[in-house]
């Protein structure tokens, strides 16, 4: 259910009003600092985000390696899925979009992008025992703003396609945005700096997209401050 980049059409006027507002400010020297560790896969009963603090964040962009870092591991017994294609692990700009819109829409894609902030990607897909797809992408922009533009214009396609389906949202986290189906159901969480995508192909997909987001949003909150601003 990844969108079409035409279907983002209408959050354009907004991000861009969102980077002229903003302020950008000069991104600090980078230091060495530890990468998160993740965790055991959540139960998918659990729901609630545990709340995050700004202390002790890397003072340097996001690296690759850290961005790779805290993607939730794959379960035990789940075997590796091709998702949407790419490589599992980091991701270019390319990669990213091309997960993100399809092959064919992602180049369209690219230069707005760009001026969004976007550095790279990161994804890891796993199909487990019993038949549940689960796809985790991460988007990394230069600064919050352009994160919330980005994460704006794909709430607004996903709103679009909502007929029929249940809405719902992680709780803890300020911005969240996710669409229930009996076939599946797709969450986007906005986490500081990072955008989280997590598609989820099962009968529980709601359940298992909340589990999912949990793990990656609290190791995500690790590397950016996700305590700044509030709901769209």
């Amino acid at each position: 259910m990844r969108r079409s980049v035409r279907t983002l059409a209408a959050g354009s006027a907004l991000a861009a009003a969102l980077l002229t507002a903003s302020c950008q400010a000069k991104e600090p020297t980078p230091t060495p600092t530890p990468t998160p560790t993740p965790a055991t896969t959540p139960a998918a009963t659990t729901t609630t985000a545990a709340p995050v603090t700004a202390a002790a964040l890397p003072t340097g962009p996001v690296t690759a390696a850290q961005l790779v870092a805290a993607l939730p591991p794959r379960p035990a017994g789940a075997k590796a899925w091709a998702g949407r294609g790419g490589p599992s692990g980091a991701l270019t700009q390319k990669q990213y979009l091309t997960v993100e819109f399809g092959a064919a829409e992602a180049p369209k894609a690219l230069a707005a992008e760009r001026q969004l902030g976007l550095r790279s990607g990161a994804q890891r897909a796993w199909q487990q025992r019993n038949g549940t797809q689960v796809l985790v992408t991460f988007g990394d922009y230069r600064d919050r703003t352009g994160a919330k533009a980005a994460y704006l214009q794909i709430e607004a396609a996903l709103e679009q396609d909502d007929a029929g389906a249940t809405d719902f949202t992680l709780p803890g986290a300020a911005d969240s945005y996710g669409i229930g189906t009996a076939a599946g159901s797709e969450l986007l969480v906005l986490a500081g700096s990072e955008l989280l995508h997590v598609e989820v192909k099962s009968p529980d997909s709601v359940g298992t997209a909340k589990a999912v987001a949990l793990q990656a949003y609290g190791n995500l909150c690790r590397l950016s401050d996700c305590t700044a601003g509030s709901t769209s």
